[in-house]
């Protein structure tokens, strides 16, 4: 089965990015995956100047990332630093990669806003043709139980499929 064999892990270098990078080591030593770090530089930073500065600051940080990949023997590729608007420079490479799945924090959001995504996360699951994991802002937990929703479709047989390898491979109670 394909599943997860290869997952995007695009990352802002915020907090909530630090949990994402957590679970996608995991995920890439559970499941042998490849994983492609993401970097995208807002399309705001128009000035040549501001954009090689945030550009080499991005491509050092993804370095350190890569360095804790590469500690925990999980695969990854060049890192990747595109300028864009995020959300669809996240799609679009995910595509490019062929990955199976996109991992990104939840934002930055406290406990007490009324949505608890951010909008760019948001964006990014509405547009991916891929499953996104949105890791949530508190620390890793291990998978205990995993909640599949069919409504007897290709697309939920699909799901289902996925569902019971991801249950096998955490030992997580499914819910069909």
């Amino acid at each position: 089965m394909k599943t997860l064999e290869k997952v995007l892990l695009a990352t802002d270098f915020s907090g909530s990015s630090d949990y994402a990078v957590s679970w996608a080591i995991d995920i890439g030593k559970k499941f042998n995956s490849e994983v492609v770090l993401l970097h995208v530089i807002s399309k705001d930073y128009d000035l040549s100047l501001v954009t090689n500065m945030v550009r080499k600051a991005a491509m050092d940080q993804l370095g350190i990332l890569r360095e804790k990949f590469e500690l925990a023997n999980v695969k990854t590729i060049q890192p990747i630093i595109r300028i864009g608007k995020i959300c669809d420079v996240i799609v679009q490479v995910a595509e490019e990669q062929d990955v199976n799945s996109i991992i990104m924090g939840s934002g930055e959001k406290n406990d007490r806003d009324r949505f608890q995504l951010g909008t760019t996360t948001e964006k990014v699951i509405r547009k991916a043709d891929v499953p996104v994991w949105v890791i949530k802002n508190h620390d890793h937990n291990k998978i205990e139980r995993i909640l599949c929703p069919v409504d007897f479709s290709d697309s939920s047989r699909r799901a289902l499929k996925n569902a019971i390898h991801l249950s096998r491979k955490f030992g997580a109670h499914l819910y069909v």
